[in-house]
C-alpha cells in the first residue's frame, strides 16, 4: 500500500491526532514552565491591582491582576485568591531570565513543592 492510499485509508485518525496535539501543547508548556518555577523561581512581592480577573472556567475563581517589578520594568500576572484586595501584597514566583513566567508563590508551593 502506497503512501496516498494509507492516507486516505487513515486521515480521520491523523486529523484526530493533530488536533489532540494541538490541545496539549498549551497544558505541556504550563506543567514545565510550573516545575520550572518551584526548581529555580525567585520570590517577589507584588501588589494586586484594581483590575479583576475573570475566569474562563466553571471550576476557577475569579481574581484580581497582581504587578511586580524586576530591574525596573513592570510584569503582571492574576491570581484565584478572593480573599485579596487591591493594594494588598502577595508572593509571587517568576523565572530570572523570563519575569512574564510568574505565578502566586502559594499556588507552586501547594502544588509543585512536596
Amino acid at each position: 500500500m502506497n503512501k496516498i492510499n494509507l492516507l486516505k485509508k487513515y486521515w480521520l485518525y491523523i486529523l484526530l491526532l493533530f488536533i489532540a496535539i494541538i490541545f496539549l501543547i498549551k497544558p505541556t508548556i504550563l506543567t514545565i514552565e510550573n516545575h520550572q518555577l518551584a526548581k529555580s523561581g525567585l520570590r517577589s512581592p507584588a501588589i494586586i491591582l484594581d483590575r479583576k480577573w475573570e475566569s474562563s472556567s466553571y471550576r476557577n475563581e475569579d481574581g484580581f491582576y497582581y504587578s511586580f517589578f524586576v530591574n525596573g520594568i513592570s510584569y503582571s500576572g492574576h491570581t484565584f485568591d478572593t480573599d485579596k484586595m487591591p493594594n494588598d501584597t502577595i508572593s509571587i514566583i517568576y523565572l530570572f531570565d523570563r519575569p512574564n513566567v510568574n505565578r502566586p508563590y502559594d499556588f507552586i508551593k501547594r502544588n509543585y513543592l512536596k
